[in-house]
């Protein structure tokens, strides 16, 4: 991320002296996953969660596919249970949500598109 917008560069694109060689602008999707926390990677996909930029303060979980430079689901709005007291527990879910997190009350489960946690323990 450099002062005037946030790209993509290759090892192959620097050179010898350090100067980066050709770069590309990430599209204005891409913005939010250097302000937030990235779950998980595959396949060229990242899984992010991030902070509402409009003082709002709430938190989205969302993904971004860096192969097509799209975002591949629209962002979902992450339970308040999380924003006040699990965003320090997140984790990538796998195969049984797309994020877990934990709280003084148990472990949640949550996926996109869901608008409540299922509690898993």
């Amino acid at each position: 991320m450099v002062a005037d917008g946030i790209y993509t560069v290759t090892f192959t694109a620097v050179d010898n002296a350090g100067n980066l060689g050709a770069r590309k602008e990430l599209p204005e999707a891409a913005l939010n996953i250097a302000n937030g926390t990235i779950l998980s990677s595959e396949g060229g996909k990242v899984k992010y969660t991030y902070w509402d930029a409009n003082g709002e303060y709430k938190m989205w979980l969302s993904e971004f596919d860096f192969n097509t430079m799209t975002q591949v689901t629209e962002p979902t709005q992450l339970p308040d249970s999380l924003f006040m007291s699990g965003y320090n527990s997140l984790v990538d879910g796998g195969a049984m949500a797309d994020l877990i997190y934990t709280t003084s009350l148990g472990v949640f489960g949550f996926n996109m598109g869901d608008t409540e946690p299922t509690l898993l323990m």
